[in-house]
């Protein structure tokens, strides 16, 4: 399942979206003019089950999907570290992202040493500047 660690506006009714595993990212532009509003809805009551967030299947609960357009698939784009948790817009063309190292810790049975200290994972955070092929589009 996708996560999305990032979203940022790019214009008046665009949204860059950014949408991640651990071991891969892609930015996808969205555009909101003309899409149903789910506010004032049943998504808003806390006691609706499955919540919004829960349904493996929006659009076949009636809820409105946004169409997305990959503008970038960070895969591909020497340099970006894994794990990519926030972008920054510097202007049409340039983009800053960065990691989240989660504190040096690692998952599982190597996490810590023999003497119960946490053992650094070496990932360090990163800061990556990435220039567009294209212009973004607002």
């Amino acid at each position: 399942m996708a996560l999305r660690s990032s979203v940022v506006a790019v214009g008046r009714d665009r949204l860059l979206v950014e949408e991640r595993t651990d071991k891969a990212a892609r930015l996808q532009l969205v555009t909101l003019r003309g899409r149903d509003n789910v506010l004032g809805r049943s998504w808003d009551d806390p006691a609706t089950a499955p919540s919004l967030e829960q349904l493996a299947d929006p659009a076949a609960a009636g809820v409105p999907v946004l169409a997305k357009k990959l503008v970038v698939d960070l895969n591909t784009v020497p340099g970006v570290p894994l794990k990519v948790e926030g972008v920054a817009v510097v202007d049409r063309s340039t983009l800053v992202l960065i990691n989240d190292n989660d504190f040096g810790m690692t998952d599982g049975p190597g996490a810590f040493d023999a003497a119960g200290r946490l053992v650094d994972s070496g990932v360090r955070t990163t800061l990556v500047r990435v220039r567009l092929d294209r212009p973004l589009p607002w």
